[in-house]
């Protein structure tokens, strides 16, 4: 499952331990994170997604951890998000 909003993007995953869940950012052209990006690759003329968080969670602590960074879950996302974790 994958959610986008603005500047970030999450996948879910289902793994072994419950669900996988990562959490990309790209920063703004003009911020510093982007001014890192091109210091460590010289040859990027756009901002790029940088992994902000790689953890494995239960279904019931996916939507917070979203929200924590950012992310809000539509009704029809919270209820694929609970299809998802059903499948444990």
């Amino acid at each position: 499952m994958q959610i986008e909003q603005g500047r970030t993007q999450a996948t879910i995953t289902p793994c072994r331990g419950g669900l996988l869940v990562v959490i990309e950012r790209t920063p703004h052209p003009g911020s510093g994170g982007f001014v890192r990006q091109v210091a460590r690759r010289p040859w990027l003329t756009a901002p790029v997604h940088e992994e902000v968080v790689r953890r494995v969670v239960q279904a019931s602590e996916v939507e917070s951890l979203l929200l924590q960074e950012g992310l809000r879950l539509s009704r029809a996302e919270r209820e694929a998000l609970a299809r998802l974790g059903g499948r444990d």
